[in-house]
């Protein structure tokens, strides 16, 4: 996830983990009461031009997704729609208090 984040936006750092983000979040005076993971579902082709990634890049992306293998494919859900494709990816969501 991380390394296809990078290759289409060139602003992006990296993808933390649960912990990174709970000891983030706590180091700057906040207390976690909860966390889940959910899903975001994209579109492949308004994901890169959201970016403006560039279309040497856009290509190359789209290989790699559609010739993933098949556990990968299963893991985020990548489906080929006629000249687009759909996947979701896992996002962390957060319930954090103020201390006071």
């Amino acid at each position: 996830m991380n390394d296809v984040e990078i290759r289409r936006d060139s602003t992006h750092q990296r993808d933390r983990k649960v912990s990174e983000w709970r000891q983030l979040l706590e180091g700057v005076g906040f207390h976690v009461t909860h966390y889940s993971m959910a899903k975001v579902y994209l579109e492949f082709n308004d994901w890169v031009r959201r970016s403006g990634t560039p279309m040497a890049e856009v290509e190359s992306l789209r290989r790699d997704f559609l010739a993933a293998p098949a556990s990968v494919k299963t893991a985020f859900g990548i489906q080929h729609e006629g000249d687009d494709i759909k996947f979701h990816w896992g996002v962390l969501v957060f319930r954090a208090v103020k201390r006071t």
